[in-house]
């Protein structure tokens, strides 16, 4: 059997072998940059159809390419001249709707002066419902014809005043229930009053009386409002 131990390679072999490996590690690098070289592009354009389209495009290696088309077809679509009817349909509803209606008021105006102890007597009238307000023929009382929670605001003028001393009342049922409160206003004296009334009972009479002392001024005013019915 021969001994190999001892031979040797010939060198033009080796050259040979250090060419082709070289040339094995260039193409290996060259793999590895393809392998780095990926791509993904996406597109929209309007289709055929109507509806969009969309194009994603991928690349791999430098030299692959793949391309897939996806047809957005919308699952639901309403027209400009579908949504315009919508409009005009909910415009015409709330045309149709009743409108938000006014509070029950009453305000009364007196154009007369009043002596004092005596009760004022309105010239001019101005209510929303006749059905909840009502004065009387000497124009002096009103009558509250419905149950239900009320907001009476009253002002009167008077030329002469002094501490302790009533301007004017608010008579429910010939009850004195509030009196105005007082201060100088220029050349003369004005009052208020704002006062929350529970008609329990039906019809109701209230009035304004001028104090003891002092006559009231022409342009006293009184407003009554309706807060809250009973059921």
């Amino acid at each position: 059997m021969r001994d190999l131990s001892r031979r040797t390679v010939p060198g033009t072999l080796i050259k040979g072998m250090r060419v082709n490996q070289h040339g094995l590690s260039l193409l290996d690098q060259d793999k590895k940059k393809e392998v780095d070289i990926v791509g993904c592009n996406v597109s929209l354009k309007e289709s055929r159809k109507g509806h969009m389209e969309m194009g994603l495009t991928l690349t791999a290696f430098g030299s692959l390419e793949a391309c897939y088309l996806f047809d957005l077809v919308p699952l639901s679509v309403e027209k400009v001249d579908i949504l315009e009817a919508k409009i005009r349909d909910l415009e015409d509803a709330l045309q149709k709707a009743p409108a938000t209606s006014v509070a029950p008021y009453l305000t009364f105006t007196s154009t007369d002066s009043t002596q004092y102890n005596h009760s004022v007597v309105w010239n001019t009238i101005e209510t929303t419902n006749e059905r909840y307000f009502e004065p009387n023929r000497a124009k002096n009382k009103i009558t509250i014809r419905q149950a239900a929670l009320y907001h009476i605001q009253m002002t009167a003028h008077t030329n002469g005043w002094s501490n302790g001393r009533e301007t004017f009342h608010l008579l429910v049922d010939e009850v004195r229930t509030a009196q105005g409160c007082t201060a100088r206003n220029g050349n003369y004296y004005s009052a208020s009053l704002s006062h929350i009334v529970v008609v329990s009972k039906q019809p109701t009479k209230i009035k304004l009386q001028a104090g003891s002392s002092y006559d009231l001024m022409e342009g006293s005013k009184v407003s009554v409002f309706l807060l809250q019915g009973f059921s």
